[in-house]
């Protein structure tokens, strides 16, 4: 336990609950398992009187709500406006190198010659991408599948270690 959560303990035990209410807390449900349970399991016990009533919805749903006052606190995304949207790889490539955009891209598809932007640029970490390998029930029992099936796992597996 740190510092502050001891002296927060001491202070609850010596001037007991003091906090009563309720909070309407608004949390992208990306955000909540990541950064509102860790707060909550140090909150609650400190604050027992205090209700919680939490909506988990898009940051673009939250941020109107606090500023008409639906919601006391939220976790809100960067300020951002989406200036250019596609699927394809090409053209997010040519929304970045026009200086028209960032865009968050895998660093195996980043050009070269694209700049890596991080906490240093005021953007944080994000998630580690998953990638899985799906197979059709009617490729059960071919050979070749089988064969190319275990081959991209085994590629995914040591790519995913470096």
């Amino acid at each position: 336990m740190n510092p502050q959560d001891l002296h927060a303990d001491a202070q609850t035990a010596f001037h007991g609950d003091e906090l009563t209410g309720r909070i309407r807390l608004g949390v992208p449900d990306d955000y909540a398992a990541k950064y509102l349970t860790p707060a909550l399991k140090r909150f609650a016990p400190r604050h027992g009187a205090v209700d919680i009533e939490l909506d988990c919805e898009q940051s673009t749903s939250l941020i109107p709500r606090i500023e008409r006052g639906d919601l006391d606190l939220a976790l809100q995304g960067r300020q951002y406006r989406v200036v250019y949207n596609s699927s394809s790889l090409a053209g997010q490539i040519a929304a970045v190198e026009s200086g028209l955009a960032v865009a968050v891209l895998t660093r195996c598809s980043a050009p070269e010659h694209f700049e890596i932007l991080g906490s240093e640029h005021g953007l944080g970490p994000l998630e580690p991408m998953e990638v899985a390998v799906y197979r059709s029930r009617a490729s059960q029992g071919s050979k070749p599948v089988d064969s190319l099936h275990s081959l991209l796992i085994k590629t995914l597996r040591i790519s995913a270690s470096t």
